[in-house]
């Protein structure tokens, strides 16, 4: 079909120098989002009393598991002589299982913050439940694993290593009811498409509305009244609001190639697809949008959460005051 003629008219790979440059920088941002992440859990495990935390718990566990997920992927693209490590069925459905969640898990942990954030500013007196919102996450996961359960269960061969690109994917040809042209663009707009884009667009807007909002001042708190309080607490407020946003520009400004990839499939470019599949830039810039970006992202949250909360900065300086303590006692 299409997907193989193109595999077999693609170049190899890029040269060894871009390949060793892309593998060793995505292998440094998956080690640091793992590292990173973990710093920053236990502060977020510890204050689990407003929504916005218990979104940053949901974040930063996928941001753990995506680190995770393309680490593999990472060593194979810095040393291809590790490529049987992922030409394991094994370990690659794991790999494609876990990324195929947490790529599109994280978006939608984003948008959900964005909306909440948003909600919070415009209409102050709202309350949103967070065992609904948990609900509605859950479900998600759910709804997510089931997609990535779709090779699995009604592929040919579920997951495999394509060396040509570095990734451990699957393809909609394999599947026994997507054998027609039409059932396959159904199946890649459910399952690859969709859930990136749309939750994609309620970002955007998310963001813009909150930037007007912080910009324009138009904010409406409770208490205000009170103007020391009042004055603190809308304070507060502001700088976590913020701090949203600014989560939210770097999701956008890091996640940018993979919605270029996405509508390009969307409008059917034919010269687009050709370009990505044929030319060695062209697979450079989709590892760069499938792989560097997301991992990029996951490196950058911890980065605005220790720049952007002093709580987790003393909470880090306490541990590790505890910890030289013991060691001096020892």
């Amino acid at each position: 079909n299409e997907y193989k003629s193109y595999l077999r008219t693609s170049p190899k790979m890029s040269s060894k120098a871009t390949d060793m440059s892309l593998g060793s920088a995505t292998v440094i941002l998956s080690v640091g989002t793992i590292i990173l992440n973990l710093i920053c859990l236990p502060k977020f495990l510890r204050s689990r009393s407003s929504l916005a935390n218990t979104l940053y718990i949901f974040i930063v566990v996928t941001d753990i598991l995506t680190g995770f997920g393309f680490l593999p992927i990472s060593i194979t693209r810095f040393n291809p002589a590790h490529a049987g490590i992922l030409e394991d069925q094994i370990l690659c459905t794991l790999t494609g299982f876990t990324i195929n969640i947490t790529s599109l898990l994280s978006i939608f942990l984003v948008a959900t913050l964005s909306i909440v954030r948003t909600m919070s500013l415009c209409l102050p007196f709202l309350r949103v439940s967070r065992l609904w919102v948990c609900g509605v996450i859950l479900l998600y996961v759910i709804y997510n694993a089931t997609l990535a359960s779709i090779p699995l269960t009604f592929g040919k061969k579920g997951y495999y290593y394509m060396p040509v690109i570095g990734v451990c994917t699957w393809n909609i040809g394999d599947l026994s009811f997507a054998q027609s042209y039409h059932s396959q663009r159904m199946v890649w707009m459910f399952a690859k498409v969709g859930p990136v884009l749309i939750p994609a667009g309620v970002v955007l807007i998310s963001c813009c509305i909150s930037v007007l909002k912080l910009y324009k001042g138009n904010r409406r708190t409770i208490n205000r009244e009170n103007s020391i309080h009042g004055n603190a607490r809308e304070t507060d407020m502001r700088k976590a609001s913020v701090t949203i946003v600014i989560v939210t520009v770097a999701y956008i400004a890091t996640n940018l190639p993979i919605w270029i990839i996405s509508i390009m499939g969307l409008l059917r470019n034919v010269a687009f697809r050709n370009w990505v599949y044929s030319t060695n830039v062209g697979m450079v810039f989709f590892y760069l949008a499938e792989v560097t970006s997301i991992v990029l992202n996951s490196f950058i949250n911890p980065i605005i959460y220790l720049t952007r909360m002093k709580a987790i900065r003393i909470f880090i300086r306490d541990v590790n005051q505890r910890v030289l303590s013991i060691v001096s006692s020892v």
